[in-house]
């Protein structure tokens, strides 16, 4: 026959054993409907990370294509100022030349007035 103690330990063993049982269970189906929880957003993850791989290679398209056009237009800028500028410099070079003639000749100019005076003078007093 079995004492109190006994029907005790047996008890207490029962109650381990179930605990270790319903925890184990518990653990399954959490595990079971964590997944079944995590799989649509795993796969949402992988659409957007496929998307994301899309997207970067557009963008790397795009930045070589306006990369190349930049070139292009940079180098059509430079072709068509290139002239211009050179218009601008010759045009400033003569500028300065023109310049200096003309105060060449105003100094000539001041001269020959001078002269143009002094001849008035003797004339007017030869023929006065």
């Amino acid at each position: 026959m079995l004492t109190k103690q006994d029907l005790k330990a047996i008890g207490n063993l029962i109650d381990d054993r179930l605990d270790k049982k319903l925890e184990e269970k518990l653990e399954t189906k959490l595990e079971e409907k964590l997944e079944t929880k995590l799989e649509p957003i795993r796969t949402e993850i992988k659409v957007i990370k496929a998307h994301n791989i899309r997207v970067e290679y557009k963008l790397d398209k795009m930045e070589l294509k306006f990369d190349k056009n930049l070139k292009k237009w940079k180098s059509e800028l430079f072709n068509k100022i290139d002239p211009v500028l050179n218009r601008v410099t010759k045009a400033e070079e003569e500028n300065v030349i023109l310049k200096a003639r003309e105060e060449e000749r105003a100094i000539y100019k001041n001269k020959f007035n001078d002269h143009d005076k002094r001849i008035q003078k003797l004339e007017n007093q030869v023929f006065a």
